[in-house]
Parts: structure tokens; sequence; C-alpha cells
């Protein structure tokens, strides 16, 4: 019993073995970067001026590599997924108190995987203050949010 806990002690300490094998089609991948969802085939299901939703049946995933800094390019969207054939979505900017400050869609909507983008340019700093506020999407009985700082 005694050799048994040492050998698992071992194990742990040392691990089981050196470096990772890298496969040609499996490169190493640097340290400073991100996987990120790859929308495959989507298509436009409403847009005007301060948002545009698209929509896919199918996802993917690609490594981005960091820039200097990482947070300029982040989106301002939140994304979703209908498991339904059909279901109600409401898509809203709320502030940091849960507030609907704007509604921006409201319609049923097919099964399938949606994100919703917003224009920061578009969304005024004289009718909206600078702070944050989040997407807010419910659907399905469900609700996500995420972070926008306007």
């Amino acid at each position: 019993m005694k050799l048994l806990a040492v050998m698992i002690g071992v194990v742990i300490l040392v691990g089981c073995g050196g470096r990772q094998q890298v496969i040609y089609n499996q490169p190493e991948l640097p340290s400073e970067g991100y996987w990120d969802m790859v929308w495959v085939e989507p298509s436009i299901v409403l847009s005007d001026s301060l948002f545009t939703l698209i929509r896919a049946d199918r996802l993917d995933s690609i490594y981005v590599k960091v820039d200097s800094d990482p947070f300029a390019a982040l989106p301002t969207s939140v994304v979703f997924g209908v498991g339904e054939s059909v279901c109600f979505v409401a898509v809203d900017l709320v502030d940091a108190s849960g507030r609907i400050v704007l509604p921006i869609v409201a319609r049923e909507l097919i099964a399938g995987h949606y994100k919703l983008t917003i224009n920061r340019s578009r969304v005024s700093s004289e009718t909206y203050p600078s702070g944050l506020y989040y997407l807010q999407a419910r659907y399905c009985g469900k609700s996500i949010k995420s972070r926008l700082h306007l």
C-alpha cells in the first residue's frame, strides 16, 4: 500500500513524461492569444445604423494572437443560441442597475446561433452618459448579459 502511495506521489510530482510532442496539424500555440468563435456561413437577419443581428447554423473556433492592447478591439456584442424551432427574443441595452435604457430587438427567431453587435459610434453620448452598460438578451426563458462600456 505504501509503495502504491509513493508511486502515485512520484507521478504527481515528476509528471508522466517530457514535453508534449507537436503534431503537424495541431501546432503549439503562442502563449499570448485566445480562442474566438467563427460563424460558419452567417446570414444577416436584421441590420440598421445602430446594430447588426447575424445568424448561423454552425460555429467553429480560431486562435487569435493578442496585439499590444488586447482590449482595444473587444466587440460590443451579445451571443445567444435558440434551440427551439421558434422562440421570442428581446435584446435591450440596460444600465448597471438593470433598467432598460434602449430596446433593440423584440421578435420571434428560428433555431440557430445569433450574435447582435452594437455600433458603438451610433450610441449618442448626450443621450447615454459614459459608463457601464450591458446588452441583455432574453430568449426561450433564458437571459444573458454582455458588458458594454460607452
